[in-house]
């Protein structure tokens, strides 16, 4: 009986120990996931770290490397730095490059280094097109304002017939 007693306790206990490895091993797993995610995507667009979908990415350092001191302190750091009057961008890039160091260590790529981090692949081409998409937009949008305020004049002023008709029964 104390066999069996302790066959069931051993079964019942290793299967839980097998659950609780594997649900921590999850979470280690969608966490590493979500780190490399933002990290992947802000390196993706380093050449423009303004852009929406690396906005999107350190916007959300906060929470995904809510564990490691060391990159949300160079997360405050580059944020301290873009809250300061423009300056010639250096001291910028360098806070950003240094957001980048520190996720590159808290994903396991140790062997990325500041120099790597510079480095980026930016093509005239892609920055003509760039340029090219953002003047069109421009373009787009102050055509439909100006299609919109002469809308909005030619409603304000009085038809022809309409002021014909005020004129004629003014005089009587």
């Amino acid at each position: 009986m104390d066999d069996i007693v302790a066959i069931v306790v051993s079964m019942l206990l290793s299967g839980l120990l097998a659950t609780l490895v594997t649900i921590i091993y999850q979470k280690r797993a969608f966490d590493h996931a979500a780190k490399l995610k933002v990290f992947e995507t802000t390196m993706s667009y380093r050449y423009r770290f303004f852009s929406e979908e690396s906005v999107k990415a350190l916007n959300s350092i906060d929470v995904i490397f809510h564990d490691n001191d060391s990159v949300r302190k160079a997360w405050r750091s580059f944020i301290d730095e873009t809250e300061k009057t423009p300056s010639n961008g250096v001291s910028i890039d360098d806070k950003y490059i240094k957001v980048l160091e520190e996720m590159a260590k808290a994903v396991g790529y140790k062997n990325i280094k500041w120099d790597d981090l510079k480095k980026h692949y930016y093509p005239t081409g892609l920055s003509d097109q760039i340029r090219d998409d953002e003047m069109l937009k421009k373009v787009q949008i102050d055509s439909a304002l100006k299609s919109l305020s002469e809308t909005n004049e030619q409603k304000n002023v009085p038809q022809h017939n309409q002021l014909n008709e005020n004129i004629t029964v003014g005089t009587f």
